[in-house]
């Protein structure tokens, strides 16, 4: 049959309103006038770990992958609805729900000249699962697939080894986009200064100057058409205080990621810029490595750390009362949220309940548990809130009596590595969806995907239920497989949800089109400037 799957009606709840505002600017001034510029200058203090999409995890590098590369399908600047983007139109699907059938525009050319065929997309599917690079998405694909072939040059079909309704959705992922084959090496991650695309942009290696600035060029064989702006020249910030100064000073034209909460608060106010959003932001919460001896089998001690934790004292620690506490693993916004953690747990901390568990788990009435709880350290990829967060938690653990807790940070692309290879017992981390749908917030952290969070959860009766609700399309149904899952994660304490944020971009009155799409990525094919 003929079909395509849209955005759920769950995830349809959850991004309306945030579209709404990420679509909409504010400004309290006049806008700039005359001929466009042919260049925009994106001012961040967010860091890359990858530009390559068989590596790329994270919400930075993927941006920069939305723009340079193209995918089957793609979700719009503006819109939740899923669309062709090499494809000439969104695939058959067989009736059982197990064959995709694409096929392929006509005259379609990476940025070298060479052509985009059904051969370049069996390529650079097989390469992500095939590669498997630690902490990356190449589960979101190899979990579901089981084989892509090219009948001929224009056709690829993608067979799965059983239905999922989000399969699609997967295939708008960066992780999903295609490759030059003749460029990109097929055994081993490219470096950072090497994209090889058809998208709208292009970077010449020349173009990258790590941890400085990256330089995207308008892509004259852009599959996609062309973008508004010929040049896009991205600068790394250090911390997010000298992107505020320099957005004021109008040395970037628009600043987007990371401000800390009192910057936010204080950009908005400036009658001299624009404000875009609020987008859909981050989840933020607390795992716990069921591979390290401390956790694997002590649920009680868990459990006695979520009945510790105070989520308003964060909120007043380190954003001064402007982000929302979080109750559960998946954002409120969307339909299937249950407050599971506010139910079982308690708004406020719970020291009786914290103490009968630690009595559970062995420790005897008055002694202290030693923790380490890790973090990652500078100003640039959690903003400059990150460490108070740590240490609010440190002092809410400590002032119980039972716990002592070390502090320890690194680096955020030794942090992603590191989390990935299991080095760390207790952590902080955040999560941008990789696709609109509710199991997004389950499946890569109590499914097929735990290992790139660093949990390492593997229970045969959870990924039955996560693979029963994939296969559901009734949304009542689904609902209720994900209220199952959310407790899941609060009976067994697996992770602590905390809070969840908002994303605004930040721009000059002379920069027009500012769009947070349904990703949280800033779409710089439609910003224009006047001159």
């Amino acid at each position: 049959m003929s079909g395509r799957k849209p955005l759920s009606a769950f995830a349809v709840v959850a991004v309306l309103a945030l579209i709404a505002g990420a679509c909409s600017s504010k400004s309290t001034g006049g806008g700039g006038g005359g001929a466009a510029a042919t260049k925009i200058v994106w001012g961040t203090t967010d860091s890359e770990t990858s530009n390559d999409p068989a590596k790329c995890y994270e919400i930075f590098c993927g941006n920069i992958i939305q723009e340079v590369y193209s995918r089957l399908v793609s979700y719009p600047a503006a819109g939740t609805a899923i669309l062709p983007d090499l494809a000439t139109s969104l695939p058959q699907i067989s009736a059982d729900g197990l064959t995709y059938t694409f096929t392929l525009k006509d005259g379609q050319k990476f940025s070298d000249g060479s052509a985009v065929d059904a051969n370049a997309v069996v390529f650079s599917i097989n390469r992500a699962i095939k590669l498997n690079v630690s902490g990356s998405a190449a589960f979101l694909l190899s979990d579901v697939m089981k084989s892509v072939a090219a009948p001929d040059a224009k056709t690829v079909v993608f067979t799965l080894k059983r239905p999922n309704s989000t399969f699609l959705a997967r295939l708008s992922f960066s992780v999903a986009s295609v490759v030059n084959p003749r460029v990109m090496p097929e055994n081993a991650v490219a470096p950072n200064s090497l994209i090889a695309g058809s998208g709208y942009y292009m970077m010449p290696a020349a173009n990258y100057v790590e941890g400085q600035s990256i330089q995207l060029d308008a892509n004259p064989n852009s599959v996609l058409g062309q973008p508004k702006t010929k040049t896009i020249l991205i600068k790394f910030y250090s911390a997010s205080s000298a992107l505020k100064l320099a957005l004021q000073n109008k040395e970037v034209d628009l600043g987007f990621r990371t401000f800390a909460a009192n910057e936010v608060s204080s950009l908005k106010g400036d009658t001299n810029l624009t404000t875009t959003g609020p987008g859909l932001g981050r989840v933020r919460f607390l795992v716990f490595n069921l591979k390290d001896p401390q956790f694997k089998t002590n649920l009680h001690l868990r459990k006695a750390i979520a009945y510790a934790v105070d989520r308003a004292r964060i909120n007043t620690d380190a954003f001064n009362g402007t982000v929302k506490p979080l109750y559960s693993m998946l954002r409120s916004s969307f339909g299937p949220y249950d407050p599971i953690f506010q139910t079982e747990y308690g708004t406020s901390p719970d020291r009786t309940k914290m103490n009968s568990e630690l009595a559970l788990a062995g420790v005897a009435a008055g002694q202290k548990v030693a923790l380490t709880l890790w973090a990652v350290n500078g100003t640039t990829h959690y903003g400059v809130a990150e460490q108070d967060v740590q240490q609010s938690i440190k002092r809410q653990l400590e002032e119980t009596g039972r716990f002592t807790v070390t502090t320890k940070t690194e680096d955020w692309t030794a942090y992603r590595t590191d989390l990935a290879a299991g080095k760390f017992g207790f952590f902080q981390l955040g999560w941008f969806p990789d696709y609109f749908d509710p199991d997004d917030y389950f499946d890569p952290f109590i499914g097929s995907g735990s290992d790139s969070q660093g949990s390492f959860f593997h229970d045969a009766a959870v990924s039955a239920l996560i693979a029963q609700e994939q296969k559901l399309t009734d949304e009542t149904a689904r609902g209720a497989v994900f209220k199952q899952l959310q407790k899941v994660i609060a009976d067994q304490a697996l992770y602590i949800p905390l809070w969840e944020e908002s994303e605004y971009v930040f721009s000059q009155k002379s920069v027009t089109g500012s769009q947070l799409d349904v990703t949280s990525f800033l779409r710089i094919e439609v910003l224009s400037k006047s001159s």
